[in-house]
């Protein structure tokens, strides 16, 4: 159901603006930086405008705000690249001019300024209160293809041309940089009325024909800000999937575009929204996504949101990506990772996820499971990538027992087991007159065992360990 609002937004308060700057770490500065933009644009003739992704939810969050006037309850779903303000702006005129302008007259703050003269485009890069700012500046213009799924045709316009080139109505609003309306909402195709109505609407009847993308950021859209794609967009939609148009984009356009699919926040309501529209067929036949599918999706997400901190070194991606493919034969596994050209180092990882999956099943499935010591519990899972480990414990049933206590061991052997370390190295057992050689990492290993099973706990015992049964007459199978 649409809101009701007592008004219609017609410009963003400089107050609110002003705070969702402060929000992401900026302080006065970042405005007086787009005052001084809009004021150089002028000057030379030209008109600068915000547009894009930051524009649709700064008003998204605007109207939330008419509800809920505590800023600290909206601010989570601003528009965020890597925690960064990555901001767009759309010059009439010529944005390869303004930029070198900024390079010549805001030169305190600039850290970077690239001009790309042959495509009209530049990208600054500010330090604002300690933080970067982005701003990618181009020149307004319009976008022709040749051909569905085609790299486009560019030539120059204004403003109301240059948003007609875009993929739906409320990514099309602009935010004008002019002193005399700073902050006004310029809306040539009635994006403000679809943000208020929670519709998502394409600008012509060939959009998911020059770009079939679309279709992707269409259910991207839709899910994240709960709207509705509209009937006819719908209609249009379903028919470009039907007549083959997503067989014209690169598997790495796809794989890019499900890639921010899996960085929303609950994926698995993405991927349903795909496989309702036969979006996932389209891509390749034996693509599905079921109810297991569905109940892994939700363990992924579960997890990482709550582990996130602590394993920032893994890619969620790579789970996700395993739990859609699971169970498929492995003639069907390599057709759609070539035709997603997912690249070679994922594609082994992947492999190795599957074939380290039914030798972690064995493992589960052992009596002796329980009565492991801890030094046994390392032994058996090292040879294991963590990858694999991490992602035989999201495909488990947690309501099975046997499945609770291969959880319990696997994320002790992660957390804790993995990381405990001897506190004596070569140098210490050099000087104790042992002979360098494959002696050394033997010695280190039992001493590691010892130390997980809690039976040497300083260096001191570490070292009267080794002494006592590696050096003199003591035998090299020195007793653990």
């Amino acid at each position: 159901m649409a809101y009701t609002y007592k008004r219609r937004i017609e410009n963003i308060e400089i107050s609110f603006f002003t705070d969702v700057l402060k929000e992401y770490g900026y302080n006065i500065r970042a405005l007086d930086l787009f005052k001084k933009i809009g004021e150089l644009s002028k000057k030379s003739g030209f008109k600068a405008f915000i547009v894009g992704g930051f524009v649709r939810d700064l008003i998204i969050y605007d109207i939330k705000r008419q509800k809920n006037r505590n800023i600290n309850n909206i601010m989570n779903g601003l528009y965020k690249k890597d925690n960064v303000l990555d901001i767009d702006f759309s010059i009439e005129g010529d944005a390869t001019i303004i930029a070198g302008i900024i390079k010549n007259e805001i030169k305190k703050n600039v850290v970077s300024i690239k001009i790309h003269k042959r495509f009209k485009t530049a990208k600054a890069v500010f330090s604002l209160n300690g933080r970067l700012l982005t701003i990618d500046l181009a020149t307004a213009r319009i976008e022709t293809y040749t051909c569905p799924g085609a790299l486009p045709k560019v030539s120059f316009a204004d403003l109301r041309s240059d948003i007609s080139r875009r993929d739906f109505t409320i990514n099309t609003i602009a935010l004008s940089l002019d002193p005399g309306e700073f902050l006004s909402i310029k809306d040539h195709s009635c994006g403000l009325n679809d943000i208020y109505e929670k519709k998502l609407r394409i600008l012509h009847p060939l959009s998911f024909i020059d770009d079939p993308t679309r279709i992707f950021r269409a259910v991207r859209f839709e899910k994240r800000f709960g709207f509705t794609i509209e009937p006819e967009t719908k209609r249009l939609l379903l028919q470009a999937v039907s007549d083959g148009a997503i067989s014209s984009v690169s598997g790495k356009r796809i794989m890019t575009e499900l890639k921010l699919i899996l960085k929303e926040k609950k994926p698995a309501v993405y991927f349903e929204r795909l496989e309702e529209l036969g979006i996932l067929k389209a891509i390749s036949a034996e693509l599905r996504f079921d109810e297991e599918n569905k109940r892994v999706f939700k363990n992924i997400s579960s997890f990482f949101k709550i582990n996130k901190d602590f394993y920032l070194d893994i890619d969620p991606a790579v789970f996700y990506m395993a739990g859609l493919l699971f169970g498929l034969p492995v003639s069907n596994i390599g057709r759609i990772l070539k035709r997603l050209n997912i690249g070679e180092n994922i594609e082994k990882r992947l492999n190795l996820i599957y074939s380290d999956y039914n030798s972690l099943l064995l493992i589960k499935n052992s009596k002796n499971l329980q009565k492991m010591k801890k030094s046994e519990v390392y032994s058996t899972l090292k040879r294991f990538d963590k990858y694999s480990l991490l992602f035989f414990v999201l495909k488990l049933f947690l309501d099975n027992p046997e499945d609770r206590i291969i959880k319990r061991l696997i994320m002790i052997y992660i957390n804790k087991l993995s990381k405990i370390l001897p506190l004596i190295g070569g140098s210490d057992l050099k000087s104790l007159k042992i002979a360098e050689g494959p002696l050394y990492g033997e010695i280190l290993n039992r001493v590691k065992l010892l130390k997980i099973d809690g039976k040497l706990k300083t260096k001191k015992e570490e070292l009267f360990y080794v002494k006592n049964n590696f050096t003199g007459s003591a035998s090299v199978t020195g007793h653990i």
